[in-house]
């Protein structure tokens, strides 16, 4: 007779040490500085779109790109709006396409705040263009897509992977044993997606200001050794013979806007365009190549909408970008609430913006 096997202890027990090696990667990632992250998918902004829908008039649509996903703390804005928050940024991306589909969307009724860039007025393609065409496509779809079943296994996943420092930044636990752990590599994570995808950017862990230095290049369009002799000199030199760019077109292409942001407003919705804070050579580049009357202040007269600009609106100009360009995660909560009250105090959505 076979003897009987204890399989019910052998269970636990593999479950314990399961549970305890666990346990230990995550302990002893978070020594090394690695922070839990969220997986910033198409099929994640997907479902923020729907939900944008879903909430109606109660819904603060946030529009843009990257200073929109590092400089605007969600809960600070839910907590002072009384609305709630939806992150639509996409990195790299005008936000023109996504602003489109809003206007065509009738579900659409609530507060759109949309990312002011000079240079992306009129802009198309990109994965703005294509996140919203997949939209499109898929919207009627979705729902069939996964079981119930499955839905709740992918849903609960995704909870667990962006609560384990195992998973952060896309690794799973054997890479994250083998290139993390096992070499005692210290964390260089200066970027944490959250579930919500807005983003938390720590600039005290990038070498600065080398990190300063190539944000500064990259807006110019070029390629500098940032390591060079006297290379702010030189920055500052190329930067002093730039010309205002041409505006031929961007008048047009702010009245294309406007008729987009008055579709909405035909509903009963609000929609408000914010520049975000820059700071040192990257506000310099900005403000020599698109001149406030020129592009600014036209803009809002040709597309016959409301904003905010960071660098000329009270309560918003004491804000530093430690690239030039995006907020530091300890100045987001301050900023949200200070646009917050900005937004309150020009009664620019006084319907809904809590007073």
């Amino acid at each position: 007779m076979l003897p009987l096997v204890p399989w019910l202890g052998l269970l636990a027990a593999a479950a314990l040490l399961f549970l305890a090696a666990a346990a230990a990667m995550e302990l002893r990632l978070d020594a090394l500085g690695y922070q839990p992250t969220a997986r910033d998918s198409q099929e994640r902004w997907q479902a923020a779109r729907a939900r944008a829908a879903r909430l109606g008039e109660r819904a603060l649509i946030l529009v843009g790109a990257s200073r929109f996903q590092l400089g605007l703390d969600l809960d600070v804005l839910r907590r002072e709006t009384g609305l709630e928050p939806v992150q639509l940024a996409l990195d790299g991306s005008g936000g023109e396409p996504i602003l489109e589909g809003l206007a065509n969307d009738t579900a659409i009724r609530g507060t759109v705040l949309v990312e002011y860039y000079d240079h992306t007025v009129g802009a198309r393609g990109g994965v703005a263009e294509h996140m919203q065409r997949q939209y499109g496509k898929s919207a009627d779809r979705l729902r069939f897509w996964k079981q119930p079943a499955e839905r709740v296994e992918a849903r609960l996943t995704a909870w667990l992977h962006e609560r384990l420092r195992a998973y952060s930044d896309g690794a799973n636990p054997l890479a994250s044993l083998r290139w993390r752990i096992l070499p005692a590599a210290e964390a260089r994570q200066y970027l944490v997606t959250r579930p919500d995808r807005s983003r938390l950017a720590d600039y005290t862990r990038v070498d600065m200001p080398d990190f300063y230095y190539r944000r500064v290049a990259r807006t110019l369009g070029e390629e500098i050794d940032v390591k060079a002799p006297g290379i702010e000199a030189a920055l500052a030199q190329r930067i002093a013979a730039l010309a205002p760019v041409d505006d031929a077109g961007f008048r047009q292409a702010a009245r294309e806007v406007g008729r987009l942001a008055e579709k909405i407003r035909a509903r009963g919705g609000q929609v408000i365009f914010i520049a975000m804070p820059s700071s040192g050579l990257v506000r310099e580049i900005e403000a020599r190549r698109y001149p406030r009357e020129r592009f600014w202040e036209r803009f809002q007269q040709e597309a016959g909408v409301t904003g905010l600009h960071a660098a000329y609106e009270p309560g918003l100009t004491g804000f530093s970008c430690p690239d030039g360009s995006h907020l530091d995660m300890r100045d987001r909560a301050a900023f949200s609430k200070a646009l917050a009250a900005a937004l309150s105090r020009h009664k620019y959505s006084a319907s809904v913006i809590k007073q």
